[in-house]
């Protein structure tokens, strides 16, 4: 593949073979998987790289129009939604928010956190008279 971040392409798969469009800027989340646009289907499927990487090859003369399979490409890629890029604008909230919290004075925290472990510890007191599981039974 070249330094083209697209690539047109053809997937062998016996009655499912159809042109396919790889763009190496989608990324799955998972490094055993890749997202290829589909002719036959209109539309971007996950596959597992080691099952499809043998089933790829170049498109040769006659096999699809150039012109058809690049307009159905770019309209599927208008629409469609990575997972990765919905984590990743999760996370990136999420850190905003987490940054404010740190505002917060330390002290309050460590009072938070010292009140609500004592009251689990006077708590678990109260449950040892029923314990009996780890006597055996035989």
């Amino acid at each position: 593949m070249s330094e083209n971040p697209i690539w047109f392409g053809y997937l062998e798969a016996g009655a499912k073979s159809t042109p396919v469009v790889l763009d190496q800027r989608l990324n799955t989340g998972k490094p055993d998987t890749m997202y290829l646009f589909n002719l036959a289907r209109n539309s971007f499927l996950e596959y597992k790289r080691e099952i499809v990487d043998a089933k790829l090859r170049e498109l040769q003369d006659g096999e699809a129009d150039l012109g058809t399979l690049k307009s159905a490409f770019n309209n599927a890629r208008k629409e469609f939604r990575p997972r990765v890029s919905r984590a990743q604008t999760v996370a990136e909230r999420g850190f905003a928010t987490s940054q404010s919290s740190s505002d917060e004075p330390e002290e309050l925290l460590d009072e938070l956190l010292t009140s609500s472990a004592d009251a689990d510890i006077d708590s678990d007191d109260e449950d040892d008279t029923d314990d009996d599981w780890d006597e055996d039974e035989d």
